[in-house]
């Protein structure tokens, strides 16, 4: 590990610090960027190879993969290499080209943000800042939307969905940074979840809701926890009361298509439950190795070609990859989530500024997890890129004790004894 000395301590950003603050940027627009280019190649996914080549070029002009991280990441690093080496056996076409440009650019994004914080942690804070300011584009272009065509709808913005699926990694910022103290995230906060309700995506409403006693329970001590546990049961009374009372948000869980059972309740599956058993159905000898990736988003072409992905992650790497890539990713869950937990609960005990960095980082890998299970958040780089950039600013500063670093490094705005850490 690289000491950290004054003369690291940056202000004017390098490339790559640029790089990755103009990609936090530009994941403030979600979606729009899908309205602009040709038929054959979209703005966005022009973004996507942009994100996917500039990362990887930065990161390979000074390669750096310290014997810590190997562990959390390798898993992930096989999972893409599997991906890839998929295609000597089926060829994907552009949707998969697409997925595998997504995944490349989420590992490189990790690698590079986790060298960059390491070197610079202050960029770690800059970072998250960026996405939290870059996110009020995309909240302003989709209650634009809205106000033009009404909830839910397009408009040739931005998406319902795809804001809200976007906005679950801001919440995790937002909490987080509230946790730490500063207020002013817990209102900005409260301004996307009313975007989040107003798109009607039950996942993003749930998960957005689940973060704010999972943020305050996981600072552990008993206070923190009662206070978590009164926050869920108020939360989940109101939840229920909306549900109940705007039928609209009523039609979203229970109307139309109440195919799928959830503890004896018929819940609105949207269509899903069909393809999804024809996904297994078809999935046959195949379930060890998979058929190639995006092997699932084209038979859904060909059967179901009003809901064009699995809206299942986890159902589509066990389609594609087999039960191979869909343990690979598993496990980097798994080692990553408690890579940043150990982070987490080392900054509470010494009481350090970097506690929203490995908090958000949690919360966030927690609601993308959680929003794969009825979702395709893996197909979007406004998705996994911000949560790729949180991801690697937990690494990045976790790798150097607190003590040592806040002796040279200080945050540039320091917590007060009024404002502790976790302080409700």
């Amino acid at each position: 590990m690289m000491p950290i000395t004054q003369s690291n301590l940056r202000t004017k950003p390098t490339a790559a610090q640029m790089l990755l603050l103009g990609l936090a940027a530009l994941c403030g627009t979600v979606d729009l960027l899908h309205n602009f280019g040709g038929s054959s190649l979209s703005g966005m996914g022009i973004a996507t190879i942009f994100a996917c080549g500039g990362a990887w070029a930065m990161w390979f002009a000074r390669p750096s993969l310290p014997n810590d991280l190997l562990k959390p990441l390798l898993p992930l690093v096989m999972f893409d290499l599997y991906a890839c080496g998929s295609m000597l056996w089926y060829s994907p076409g552009s949707k998969g080209l697409q997925l595998l440009a997504v995944a490349l650019a989420f590992l490189a994004v990790i690698l590079l943000t986790a060298r960059e914080t390491d070197r610079n942690p202050q960029m770690a804070h800059r970072l998250q800042k960026t996405l939290l300011y870059s996110s009020a584009v995309g909240v302003l272009l989709y209650f634009f939307a809205v106000a033009k065509n009404g909830l839910d709808a397009t408009g040739g913005i931005v998406g319902g969905r795809t804001f809200a699926l976007y906005a679950i990694v801001i919440v995790s910022i937002g909490i987080a940074r509230w946790r730490a103290g500063q207020i002013v995230c817990l209102l900005w906060t409260v301004v996307v979840m009313v975007a989040v309700f107003l798109s009607l995506s039950r996942t993003a409403m749930v998960a957005s809701l689940l973060l704010f006693p999972i943020g305050i329970a996981l600072r552990g001590d008993r206070k923190n926890i009662i206070f978590a546990t009164i926050i869920l049961t108020a939360g989940a009374i109101a939840f229920a009361a909306a549900v109940m009372s705007y039928k609209p948000l009523y039609d979203r869980f229970f109307g139309y298509d109440a195919s799928m059972s959830v503890g004896g309740v018929s819940v609105n599956a949207s269509g899903r439950t069909a393809m999804w058993n024809g996904l297994l159905d078809n999935l046959g000898n195949d379930w060890i190795f998979g058929k190639g990736i995006a092997a699932s988003g084209n038979f859904i072409d060909d059967y179901f070609p009003d809901l064009g992905h699995p809206h299942n992650d986890y159902l589509r790497f066990y389609y594609d990859l087999g039960v191979v890539g869909l343990a690979m990713w598993l496990i980097f869950v798994g080692a990553v989530g408690t890579t940043m937990y150990k982070s987490l609960r080392r900054c509470i005990r010494t009481r350090s500024t970097d506690y929203p960095l490995h908090l958000a980082a949690l919360l966030g890998l927690a609601a993308v997890s959680g929003s794969m299970l009825t979702d395709n958040s893996v197909d979007y780089f406004f998705v996994m890129i911000p949560l790729g950039i949180v991801i690697g600013c937990s690494l990045g500063v976790g790798r150097i004790e607190p003590p040592q670093r806040l002796a040279v490094a200080p945050a540039s705005r320091p917590i007060s004894p009024s404002q502790s850490i976790g302080r409700v």
